[in-house]
């Protein structure tokens, strides 16, 4: 029960900082109404695709660094966080990539996804 309630926390955390994000962009950058965000939306379903990669990544971004976070200061959080292990299939030994270089690159494929898909909205 504890690990589905962790579960929903990060999901929820994640939900509310891919929307906060998408709505500096949409709404921010490019002016757009919710109504023709939606309309767009609704038009293309690909873009769906798009918006749950970067659900996950900020999952991912936010259940390693509060795992970073409790291991670097001993935090006792109510919940025990631990990295979501990867590894690359090169790699004989199977090595997995290390936490600061994760926490690099969750952002960097967050902003990567994003451009086409600002792109892609303001079509």
């Amino acid at each position: 029960m504890k690990n589905l309630v962790k579960l929903g926390l990060i999901l929820f955390c994640a939900a509310v900082a891919t929307a906060s994000l998408l709505g500096f962009a949409l709404r921010g950058i490019l002016k757009k109404d919710i109504s023709q965000i939606l309309e767009k939306m609704d038009s293309e379903t690909g873009l769906y695709v798009v918006l749950i990669f970067i659900l996950f990544e900020f999952y991912c971004l936010i259940n390693d660094s509060l795992a970073g976070l409790s291991r670097k200061y001993n935090l006792n959080f109510v919940f025990v966080f631990s990295e979501i292990r990867f590894a690359a299939e090169a790699d004989p030994t199977n090595t997995p990539f290390s936490l600061r270089t994760k926490l690099l690159m969750y952002p960097l494929t967050i902003s990567i996804c994003l451009v086409p898909f600002i792109v892609l909205m303001a079509r």
